[in-house]
């Protein structure tokens, strides 16, 4: 088998999954245009606002053929044909689980090729099958955010790693051998304690860092997140049937220019529209810069992870 070849293992007898090349597990990433990102939808969320689900999402190739607008039907395909799978793992309760902590919590979030039923199991949450490997991890830790007069300590941070060596089952998810290759953090701005309607997260990358002989907290691109009327209101009531579409531009971090996007779709006018308050459960494209590399896109999963903890999880039957 060459380098440029995939690995493929059986994770059980009838379902074949396809891992990344050896030589780049992220190798998968470069060769499309973006990704369209549904999150899976759990009703017992949408009954009680007690109830806090480990999220899924599953994950499907988009083109720039595609039009702007996606309705649902498109991203209802992204379940029967995925390309990734992206599962979190992370504490029930103490100190900083799901229950205690909700959308501040530590979560790790691990990509991985379609999983069988077999290897997924009956619960949410990482594989239970030992050998379903993840391609990239998205660590989130626990961060006490606090701001002080016009400073924000610990901002929030998502770490992008890729595993170095097979490991067991879920339960050992801390003890994964792994190794870091960027990172996504809140950029916080002075004027952000009395503007904090426009956000922006730095994506570093560390391999663009360390080819360009740049500093390694260099960012190599920046998000930006407009709430309210930031940016000209152009996110102003979106995602929703009067604005469907939350735009979160990405733009090189050297020149300003806008070379990808983020977007937040709204389902439209179905169950799953009507019910997005209380299920938070998103549609997400991400558009990426046709010059990036690998390792740059699994910066820009990585920003999305991180922006739909901090952005999206908040549900309205929760209090708090």
């Amino acid at each position: 088998m060459t380098d440029g070849e995939a690995k493929v293992k059986l994770l059980d007898d009838t379902s074949p999954v396809v891992y990344a090349a050896s030589t780049d597990p992220l190798e998968l990433l470069s060769q499309y245009d973006g990704l369209l990102i549904r999150e899976k939808l759990f009703w017992s969320q949408v009954l009680f606002g007690a109830c806090e689900k480990q999220t899924q999402f599953t994950v499907a190739p988009w083109s720039q053929d595609m039009p702007e607008r996606l309705d649902e039907s498109a991203f209802s395909s992204v379940e029967e044909h995925p390309l990734l799978e992206i599962r979190e793992s992370s504490p029930c309760c103490c100190p900083w689980g799901r229950y205690t902590c909700h959308n501040y919590r530590q979560a790790r979030f691990g990509v991985y090729p379609p999983l069988s039923a077999a290897a997924s199991g009956a619960r949410s949450g990482w594989p239970q099958n030992s050998d379903a490997r993840p391609i990239f991890i998205v660590d989130r830790p626990f961060k006490c955010t606090v701001m002080c007069c016009c400073y924000l300590f610990n901002p929030p941070k998502a770490v992008t790693t890729v595993p170095l060596a097979e490991f067991g089952s879920s339960e050992q998810t801390e003890q994964i051998p792994v190794a870091p290759i960027g990172e996504v953090e809140l950029s916080w701005k002075w004027w952000n304690a009395v503007w904090p309607c426009l956000l922006e997260y730095d994506v570093r990358d560390h391999a663009t860092n360390a080819r360009t002989a740049r500093a390694q907290k260099a960012a190599t691109y920046t998000v930006e997140v407009a709430h309210c009327f930031a940016r000209d209101c152009v996110n102003c009531c979106a995602p929703t049937c009067f604005n469907p579409i939350f735009s979160m531009p990405v733009r090189d971090a050297q020149s300003g220019l806008v070379v990808g996007e983020l977007q937040n779709q709204w389902p439209g006018c179905n169950a799953r529209g009507l019910c997005q308050g209380n299920s938070q459960a998103d549609n997400y494209v991400i558009k990426f810069p046709p010059q990036s590399d690998s390792s740059a896109r699994a910066g820009l999963v990585s920003a999305l992870m991180l922006i739909n903890l901090v952005h999206f999880e908040r549900r309205t039957n929760q209090k708090n």
